[in-house]
């Protein structure tokens, strides 16, 4: 309906002569979302929250639900982990866990967890990483977000991670054997790993070894904009409407 409307404004505009502008939507308000919530966070209270601490540690963040990923596919995620955490005592692994019972049982199983274990509600397990990862309940918006602007690097199922990790300059490994979203493959912010453990592994490997790979992932385009495209409009309309003849 929107593309529809629009398509019809523009069409009347140019039939009277009048100066058109145009406004692309979507993405780009979620990339400003992200932005006014880091705004508003308080660091160490959304620390305490979470019972977590990671100084000193490179945060690999993790999500992992969608039904399709559901059986060996989960599995083989979980395992990687565990390959991960076991291989690389300088990450702290975080996972906030769906509350599917499909998604709990086999990465309670493979990774040690149980509901209600840990400090404040969380989700903890000792092997095989030890207290370096942390399996948590499901996050509300806010603390996501804080977790994702802390992250070295994301593993994830998720299309709006897909969305939201290159905004903060994250690279995004994708735990998918396809993806809706290839302009983040293409731009180069986003890697597809699929569910394959020892490639996950690898390339995991390849973004905590090599500094070069990294910065080149980090420092990609953000293909779905900036956040800042209310403020353009509005100077756009500052500078065009006075010679209109709207004050």
């Amino acid at each position: 309906m929107a593309t529809t409307w629009g398509t019809l404004s523009r069409t009347i505009s140019i039939r009277l002569n009048m100066p058109g502008l145009r406004a692309s939507s979507g993405l780009a308000t979620r990339i400003l979302a992200i932005a006014l919530r880091l705004s508003g966070l308080r660091t160490g209270s959304i620390r305490s929250i979470l019972h977590l601490n990671w100084q000193g540690r490179r945060l690999l963040l993790v999500t992992g639900h969608r039904r399709e990923n559901l059986g060996p596919g989960l599995e083989n995620l979980c395992r990687a982990l565990g390959d991960l955490a076991a291989l690389y005592p300088d990450i702290q692994v975080v996972y906030p866990v769906h509350l599917n019972p499909r998604v709990q049982g086999p990465v309670f199983e493979i990774l040690g967890g149980r509901a209600g274990a840990g400090k404040g509600g969380s989700l903890q397990m000792e092997a095989p990483g030890g207290g370096r990862l942390a399996l948590l309940p499901p996050l509300p918006y806010a603390p996501f977000v804080f977790l994702l602007s802390q992250a070295y690097l994301v593993l994830t199922d998720s299309g709006g991670v897909q969305e939201e990790a290159p905004a903060l300059g994250k690279p995004v490994l994708v735990a998918r054997e396809i993806t809706e979203r290839p302009e983040v493959l293409q731009a180069g912010a986003a890697r597809l790993v699929g569910l394959n453990r020892e490639h996950i592994v690898r390339e995991a490997g390849e973004l905590l070894n090599n500094p070069e790979t990294y910065k080149k992932m980090a420092r990609a385009v953000n293909p779905y904009g900036d956040g800042q495209a209310a403020r353009r409009i509005v100077d756009i309309l500052e500078e065009k409407l006075p010679d209109l003849g709207v004050k």
